[in-house]
């Protein structure tokens, strides 16, 4: 008997019908519905695992496009031209990639979409110095 009246565990009254019936048939039909049940886990595996590959295969698709930062604002920016953060974060990326002239058209097209975009000014002065610096050390090289 459990802490509560009238509770009983199978097997402990044997008029208790949660004990299992272990005649043939009965364990006939459980071992039948046992193996069908089995053949359902094994599909729902097979299944899991066909659409963890699938998803996997995206992932590794979006990685291609997103692989470095360049390669996803570009995108970005292709999908959506009016974003300006999208701008900004392409002329980033090509300034590092030391495309200084076409980082500056990217922080110009920002600004030109949201003129009021702090990081946009200031990353478009350091490009610009940048860029100056650049034809400096060019018409110097020039002369010598």
């Amino acid at each position: 008997m459990g802490f509560w009246p009238h509770q009983h565990h199978a097997g402990s009254d044997p008029d208790d019908r949660r004990t299992p019936d272990v005649s043939p048939d009965r364990g006939a039909d459980h071992a039948g519905r046992h193996h069908r049940d089995a053949r359902c886990g094994r599909a729902g595996i097979v299944a899991l695992l066909a659409w963890a590959g699938a998803l996997g295969g995206l992932a590794e698709s979006r990685n291609l496009v997103y692989g470095d930062a360049r390669s996803l604002w570009t995108d970005t920016v292709a999908k959506r031209p009016d974003n300006d953060r999208a701008h900004n974060n392409l002329g980033n990326a090509l300034v590092d990639d030391g495309l200084i002239a076409e980082g500056i058209v990217h922080y110009q097209t920002a600004l030109r979409i949201r003129p009021d975009y702090p990081e946009a000014h200031s990353n478009l002065g350091n490009a610009l110095l940048k860029a100056g610096g650049a034809r400096r050390r060019s018409r110097s090289v020039r002369r010598h």
